[in-house]
């Protein structure tokens, strides 16, 4: 049952990555401030920061921030790893 289920939450996340991948620029900027609302971190003026564990919040945020034509080299990414995890497919997953 629990393949079942993660076979079917699978299919469920696939399609709803594609739907994202397809929203709007108002779309995507309406939804970069409810993610930033609810996630990021407003301790720091000038500095927008996101804290998060899925990557496909963090892929879906730094498509928020290309909106501001912020720049790679001014993006850095921070990764709290923990020693069990496989750092290689972890930095891939971003």
């Amino acid at each position: 049952m629990k393949r079942k289920r993660e076979a079917k939450n699978q299919m469920a996340y696939s399609k709803i990555e594609t739907d994202i991948r397809m929203l709007s620029g108002r779309e995507l900027l309406i939804g970069g401030f409810f993610l930033y609302w609810g996630e990021g971190s407003k301790t720091s003026p000038g500095t927008i920061m996101i804290s998060n564990t899925d990557p496909a919040v963090l892929r879906y945020f730094i498509r928020w921030i290309r909106l501001f034509k912020v720049s790679t080299e001014k993006m850095h990414v921070l990764l709290h790893l923990y020693k069990d995890m496989n750092v290689e497919k972890e930095i891939l997953l971003v």
